[in-house]
């Protein structure tokens, strides 16, 4: 019978902790092989700078992938990027939707590390480097500016009102008033600026191309190279710099697009300042002009939370974070800092920073920051997202002040990948590489493994395993592309209909080596294992090196349930005698598979730092990244290592829901009976419930069922309970439930037999 659950693996956000050992659950393990004579990469100790990854609740994560996508649906964004932080950590670091939806053959997803236009963030950068000279002393607030703008002196207008839009000056002027040279453009827009009323709130735009000029003036350089020299550098932001014409071109397979720009000759402005006039005076203005990603606004709202002392001075920290409340001529009320916004609502300590038209935000609130990295304006000039930065605002106390730290057992915690970044990639540098990969496989920071590679290797072809290279598909996955790389299945038909699971000898022509870097769920059905086997024949018989890049085992590196019976239940999936709960890392499955099968392959291990083998993953605290559909959540990866044993079965296990494996169902269950036979089982609660999953079995059908609720992690070992569920099915269900597809899943009719029977729970090892 075709096996169900031989692929959900995704490593838990929220799974619970290791159960103590106990002889009667614990199984005996086959006798340990001596270490595979493999080679191990070197690590390197260097920190990558970064703050520790922090992760939020199950339901704060999906509270943000609701409003985004909301968002996204309405039309009012193509896509978007969300970053919440706190002091200590990234909470929460996602890409939602497309960079690109007009025209509709160029489409692409949005990538976490995409460039925006900051369009009005630009102003925040412009206040930092302006309260950096009245931090040192070289320039007064208060006093008037005709010793450095003589252009404006003699009104009464000061550094002050110029960075609270108080000074008097008109909010923009015409643009035909830049046609010409710099110079000359300055001089006229600064001739027919100030409209009087200094005191009263007049948003201008006229105010902060003042301040850039004031810079540039009393720092003697360009405005771009006073902001490089004065923010971005002190804060390492890699990604945030003025666009062309006097900046370098983008990446264009970054660049988040705008709108279309006729005007300009071009059919979408993409990678040149939106602004128009920050556009005519050469990209570079204080009020406009800066393009940046997500993660260096991160970086920026860290440093300002946390009043990072290298940028500025608690004076110039509070400057920044305390609002003054102004006038418009029309008598409405206008908070403002100097150089920052302010919003308003019940959110306990004011919310500062500032947006721009473009769509980026960036707030920082009492305790945490919300970034906001959104292109409204593609593709047709018309979105709007005050709606979603509230909602945002609104989740993200909760969501960060509920997150949890990344534990640290020595030094920053570093996956294979990591490692293998901090050292340079190593003798990487020279070799044509494939690399075994999918979405979840990504650096602690979230860059993703193959972007990576893509960047700083010669990545000749990506190899995608089952559920493709999103981890969404279903069935069968086709061959396809990764940001132009050349994709190859290995969940694909092949000749004559057989179902293709390993990289053949075409697919390894003209590399010099294969990477491995797939994050398991610790089950034995789980598929990465089987990939993973596959690519390590494959690489034997190319006779080419195979690096592992290491991952933690989710259920952390004990191990439980019955060892397969090969003989017996051997096929893809059940690939190796293993028990179902495995306990080994994706390098130690590695080094096993070629001891125990003496295989001749030169394999090189990456190890992991930093992170306890034997915790489970919500002790660890490392952020997830869900490797399939069907395991969003760290705990139904927890679930899924033992209610997946009855899914070749006829019971819905909850694909399909938001639970998967944390239920199961089907129209004829006497739920009521199996909730009373559970009853009592260690660290869960058992609750009766109706459902209609999504998928088959049992697709839009209402079923009868039970819901499985984790009350004591520490006391709930997955795969002792899911054979006490297959004997309490057995027991209650009598005459509808059909346990013939248990042998599989299973994997020892020994085992099976004393769980059908209710005996010893089938714990006992082979």
């Amino acid at each position: 019978m075709a096996l169900l659950a031989c692929d959900d693996g995704i490593p838990p956000v929220d799974p619970p902790p290791p159960p103590p050992a106990e002889a009667d659950v614990t199984p005996e393990p086959a006798a340990a092989p001596e270490p595979a004579e493999v080679e191990v990469e070197a690590p390197v100790a260097a920190d990558d700078g970064l703050p520790p990854i922090v992760h939020v609740t199950v339901a704060a994560g999906e509270d943000v992938d609701e409003a985004v996508r909301s968002a996204i649906i309405r039309r009012a964004i193509p896509g978007a990027v969300v970053v919440l932080g706190d002091g200590t950590g990234v909470a929460l670091r996602r890409a939602y939707g497309s960079r690109i939806v007009e025209p509709e053959e160029a489409r692409v997803p949005l990538r976490e590390d995409a460039i925006f236009d900051l369009a009005s963030l630009t102003k925040l950068f412009t206040a930092i480097a302006v309260l950096q000279l009245v931090d040192e002393g070289r320039l007064d607030l208060g006093a008037d500016v005709a010793g450095v703008l003589p252009e404006l002196g003699g009104r009464g207008i000061d550094a002050r009102g110029l960075l609270t839009h108080t000074a008097g000056l008109r909010g923009a002027d015409r643009l035909d008033h830049y046609d010409g040279d710099r110079e000359a453009t300055l001089a006229r827009i600064f001739e027919g600026a100030f409209l009087g009323g200094v005191g009263r709130f007049r948003y201008s735009d006229l105010g902060f191309i003042a301040l850039g000029v004031m810079l540039e003036r009393l720092e003697g350089a360009p405005l771009d190279a006073v902001l490089e020299r004065r923010v971005l550098d002190r804060l390492g932001l890699r990604d945030t710099r003025f666009g062309p014409p006097r900046g370098a071109p983008f990446d264009p397979e970054r660049v988040v697009p705008t709108e279309p720009g006729p005007g300009r000759g071009v059919a979408m402005i993409s990678g040149v300042v939106h602004d128009p006039r920050a556009y005519r005076l050469g990209g570079v203005a204080g009020h406009a002009g800066l393009f940046g990603s997500a993660d260096d606004l991160a970086r920026l709202g860290k440093a300002l939370l946390t009043r990072d002392p290298a940028l500025l001075s608690p004076e110039g920290h509070d400057a920044l974070a305390t609002p003054t409340l102004f006038r418009e001529a029309s008598g409405r009320r206008e908070k403002r800092g100097l150089g920052t916004a302010f919003r308003r609502g019940e959110y306990g300590m004011p919310i500062y920073g500032m947006n721009g038209h473009t769509g980026p935000r960036l707030w920082i609130g009492d305790g945490f920051y919300v970034v906001l990295a959104t292109s409204r304006l593609h593709p047709n000039g018309r979105g709007r997202i005050d709606r979603l930065e509230k909602e945002l605002l609104e989740i993200a106390p909760g969501a960060v002040g509920n997150a949890r730290p990344t534990a640290r057992a020595s030094g920053p915690a570093a996956f294979g990948v990591d490692v293998l970044r901090r050292g340079d990639f190593g003798r990487l540098r020279s070799l044509r590489l494939g690399l075994v990969a999918n979405t979840a496989s990504r650096t602690r920071d979230g860059l993703e493994t193959a972007e990576l590679f893509r960047r700083e290797l010669d990545l000749v072809r990506l190899f995608v395993p089952e559920h493709g290279y999103d981890a969404d598909a279903e069935g069968t996955v086709r061959d396809g592309s990764y940001r132009g790389v050349p994709t190859r299945s290995l969940h694909r038909n092949g000749r004559g209909g057989a179902r293709v699971h390993g990289p053949s000898a075409e697919d390894l022509e003209g590399l010099d080596g294969l990477v491995f870097d797939l994050q398991d769920a610790g089950a034995r059905f789980f598929t990465v294992g089987a990939t993973l086997h596959r690519v390590l024949l494959a690489a034997a018989e190319a006779g080419i090196p195979l690096w592992v890049l290491e991952r933690p085992n989710p259920l952390g590196s004990a191990s439980a349930g019955p060892v397969l019976d090969v003989a017996a239940y051997g096929s893809f999936v059940n690939h190796h005698p293993l028990p179902v709960r495995h306990g080994l890392t994706t390098a130690e499955l590695a080094e096993r598979l070629v001891e125990d099968e003496g295989l001749d392959v030169d394999l090189r291990i990456v190890p992991m730092e930093g992170v306890d083998r034997a915790a489970r993953w919500e002790a660890s605290h490392l952020r997830w990244t869900p490797p399939s559909p069907n395991l969003p959540t760290a705990e139904s990866a927890l679930f899924y290592a033992g209610v997946a044993l009855v899914e070749g079965t006829n019971l819905s296990v909850g694909r399909g829901t938001r639970e998967p494996f944390a239920r199961v169902g089907a129209p004829w269950l006497d739920a009521d009976a199996l909730a009373a036979a559970l009853s009592g089982a260690p660290g869960i609660e058992v609750r009766v419930e109706t459902f209609r999953p999504r998928v088959s079995p049992y697709r839009g059908l209402r079923c009868r069922g039970v819901r499985f609720v984790l009350t004591e992690a520490e006391a709930f070992e997955p795969v002792a309970f899911g054979l006490r569920l297959i004997g309490a099915l057995a027991a209650t269900q009598e005459g509808r439930w059909k346990p013939e597809g248990l042998g599989p899943m299973v994997g020892d009719d020994d085992a099976l037999g004393a769980a059908l029977a209710g005996g010893d729970d089938g714990m006992s090892s082979r």
